[in-house]
């Protein structure tokens, strides 16, 4: 039996794809279908037979739209002859549809195919859909019934549990869940792909508060005080703990076993967040202005706050213990842990970042300060583990020269998620223009030289005898004006290349040159005092004494 990768392919007309290819894949895909159509659309020139080939070997299925665009396409006679020899087993294959597209015009555009029976999207995207799924795989409908009757009896189920428990609200939903959550309002009962969500909705009916007794038992006793003192999420395995006495509706009275999980105190998300300053180091200070400070976890002990922004890349973990008058006191210890995510982060953010991050491994301060209140709440140094540099130098590197490039030229960048070959020749072209970095090395290469008269013939003479130097200047041909980068266009100046010259043995053709006539050619061998160079171009750059043809020379 041939392994598919897809059920259907759609071959189409590039046109027809916003307009109904497009909705079709996504109401065939909602029926359990595996649709691949994008790599099979059809452009003027593209043949349709090797299309239609191609997406068969990897399909069950495949679905031509016929329209007037479609029949602008470019498919000679030959291979509409073949196109439908492709049926299998004397079932068919290949399913038509007529889009936008009367009788009349298939069989003036293609008579062989007019008696065909189709499907029209006239009927409506949804009927199409369900046609072919009753062709390709007629059992998704089947189990679309038997889901339909599966919501009914789920129906009928929560209407029972309804009139039985008043005063309680119930809920099935469906996904993946982990366990049991039974902390915070509302509880619920839970295996790994539906859980039935209990709510209280109207406490005054069931009179006592819901709820019941965990008993722990040796390591289980263990995790129930360190939840209680850290608030740390804890599991609790078989025999490490049992339920006694709840009286939650469809909650059993008594169980030993199975799994316990608690989390996060859902309760912790209504408290509203602080706003903070984070400064670190003092003159001056590396600033990062507004950041909110949320509680992620709360024990009797130890409190767990989280700082970030959406613009800032860095986060800030901090741990502290809730028994020395809570935030107030600024100078006792707390633990903080950094983390940071620099994609899609402004670059002037990222090197605040890069530049913190430095001074905090240098020892110096971090300071939190309450924006509403103006004052600090917390005050540390780093306790800094490891001197390693936490950023990777292309990063290190990427981050400080796009900073420069955004003031040196009034734009503002983002750090993509990857930077691409034509922006990393955008930041070294850039980097040599604005640092005067090396760009390259030139190898040694022939200069063809004719002898002039005059000052330009005493200048080449004091050039072979190695007391003149030439600067060789390249223009570019083909600079569009800008840099690309990081999705945007870095407007410049024109640039040149720039070389400085000398002949490779000074004297070995001096008497020679010296007792030949003008106008005689001369091929003398030169090497580069140093690498190549980038310049702004400047007229004054261009002005170099004249020592004949560089022609040869290649940057």
């Amino acid at each position: 039996m041939t392994n598919f990768d897809f059920d259907v392919f759609i071959s189409h007309a590039s046109e027809d794809k916003a307009g109904f290819v497009t909705s079709l894949s996504n109401e065939l895909r909602k029926h359990g279908l595996k649709v691949w159509f994008d790599k099979f659309t059809l452009k003027v020139g593209d043949s349709l037979h090797r299309s239609i080939e191609k997406g068969l070997a990897r399909s069950r299925y495949g679905v031509v739209v016929f329209s007037p665009k479609f029949l602008t396409k470019n498919w000679p006679q030959a291979e509409l002859d073949g196109l439908f020899a492709r049926e299998m087993d004397g079932h068919k294959v290949i399913l038509p549809i007529w889009h936008n597209i009367s009788s009349a015009r298939m069989k003036d555009a293609l008579p062989m195919l007019a008696d065909k029976v189709a499907l029209r999207s006239s009927d409506g995207i949804e009927a199409v859909a369900r046609s072919l799924v009753e062709v390709i795989r007629p059992e998704l409908l089947e189990l679309d019934n038997k889901k339909a009757s599966a919501f009914e009896a789920a129906d009928t189920f929560m209407a029972e549990a309804r009139r039985k428990h008043p005063g309680y609200d119930f809920a099935i939903q469906s996904g993946s869940f982990s366990a049991p959550k039974l902390t915070g309002a509302p509880s619920a009962i839970a295996n790994a792909k539906q859980r039935i969500q209990i709510s209280v909705s109207d406490p005054a009916i069931i009179g006592t508060s819901p709820g019941g007794r965990i008993e722990f038992f040796g390591e289980g006793a263990r995790k129930a005080i360190e939840f209680v003192r850290t608030g740390k999420p804890q599991k609790w395995e078989s025999g490490e703990f049992r339920l006694l006495d709840w009286n939650v509706p469809l909650m059993p009275t008594h169980v030993e076993g199975s799994t316990l999980e608690v989390g996060i105190d859902n309760n912790l998300l209504n408290i509203p967040p602080k706003y903070m300053r984070v400064e670190v180091r003092s003159r001056p200070p590396i600033v990062f202005p507004i950041m909110e400070m949320k509680p992620v976890r709360l024990g009797t002990d130890e409190v767990e706050a989280i700082l970030s922004d959406k613009e800032t890349p860095l986060s800030i973990s901090l741990v502290f213990s809730v028994g020395s008058n809570s935030l107030s006191n600024a100078s006792r210890e707390i633990d903080f842990t950094l983390s940071w995510e620099t994609t899609g982060k402004k670059i002037s953010e990222c090197k605040n970042l890069i530049e913190a991050i430095d001074a905090l491994r240098r020892g110096n301060v971090l300071r939190l300060i309450d924006i509403r209140l103006d004052k600090p709440i917390f005050e540390s140094k780093a306790r800094v583990a490891s001197r390693t540099d936490p950023f990777a130098g292309t990063l290190r590197r990427t981050v400080l020269l796009a900073s420069q490039i955004e003031k040196e030229f009034s734009v503002s960048l983002r750090m993509p998620e990857v930077v691409s070959e034509e922006d990393g020749e955008s930041l070294l072209h850039l980097d040599c223009l604005l640092n005067d970095h090396p760009y390259q090395q030139v190898n040694d290469t022939q200069l063809r030289l004719t002898k002039a008269d005059g000052e330009v013939g005493a200048g080449q003479l004091a050039f072979i005898r190695g007391e003149l130097s030439a600067t060789y200047t390249d223009v570019p041909s083909n600079y569009p004006g800008y840099f690309p980068l990081f999705g945007q266009q870095i407007a410049t100046r024109n640039w040149v290349r720039v070389v400085e010259l000398v002949p490779k043995e000074p004297c070995a053709c001096l008497k020679e040159f010296s007792e030949s006539p003008i106008g005689t050619q001369f091929s003398i061998e030169i090497t580069a005092k140093g690498p190549v160079f980038l310049r702004w171009r400047d007229d004054s750059i261009l002005r170099n004494i004249e020592v004949g043809s560089l022609a040869q020379l290649q940057l």
